[in-house]
């Protein structure tokens, strides 16, 4: 019915702030208001009275360093890799694990990010629960390569990110039995939600680890 903004920049362009503070708001502003003043918006333009101001507050970053025992590289040549964004999916885990659910999982969270299988290379981030038998474990692979069969193929790369010790379990799973020949990242040990991003660095070597960057941003309704 209606267009509205908010954040810093509707404060510039509903006239409620002047001063600049260093940074696009006041020049997306002034576009905006050009492009509103030209005709180009699809409905009809409301103030909401509070734009809320500045909505990301903030980010934190922190690097860890992942044991290589429990994890799987299977082409070194593919790292470092960074600001991969994370998707987490929350992936129905029973007993018997249906890979059609776990595709439909991926599928919804590289919507809600506005992301495609093989134009972006998102890293996959999961909590794992219940047995690590092979026929579970299978099942969810199937469903990631069904979800993301450019990533899963030769020429792709697949990024998985679990809270739970399977990291190489799966990652051999995907590679040898599953995909097409495509690179496997997968990692464990990691706790992640939606709207962080990773680094992964190359693995060294003797000790086998691969060190990890988390950045996380954060959000605050009000601030």
């Amino acid at each position: 019915d209606a267009v509205t903004f908010s954040g810093g920049v509707a404060e510039f362009l509903f006239g409620r702030e002047a001063s600049d503070f260093g940074d696009l708001g006041p020049a997306l502003a002034h576009a905006i208001g050009h492009a509103l003043a030209d005709g180009r918006a699809p409905a009809e333009i409301w103030d909401p009275g509070q734009g809320i101001r500045a909505t990301v507050v903030g980010a934190s970053q922190f690097t860890v360093q992942v044991s290589g025992n429990t994890i799987l590289v299977t082409d070194p040549d593919v790292l470092p890799a960074a600001n991969l964004p994370v998707v987490f999916c929350d992936f129905p885990l029973p007993a018997r694990i249906d890979p059609r659910a776990v595709a439909a999982v991926i599928r919804e969270g590289l919507a809600r990010h506005d992301l495609a299988d093989g134009t972006h290379t998102p890293a996959l981030a999961f909590r794992w629960r219940g047995d690590p038998s092979h026929r579970r474990l299978h099942a969810l692979a199937r469903g990631i390569a069904e979800a993301l069969p450019r990533s899963a193929g030769p020429d792709g790369c697949l990024v998985l990110l679990s809270e739970g010790d399977i990291g190489q379990t799966l990652g051999r799973i995907l590679h040898d039995e599953v995909a097409s020949g495509g690179a496997v990242i997968s990692i464990d040990g990691l706790t992640l939600q939606d709207f962080d991003y990773v680094d992964i660095g190359r693995r060294l070597e003797p000790a086998g680890v691969v060190p990890v960057v988390i950045k996380s941003l954060l959000f605050a309704a009000g601030a």
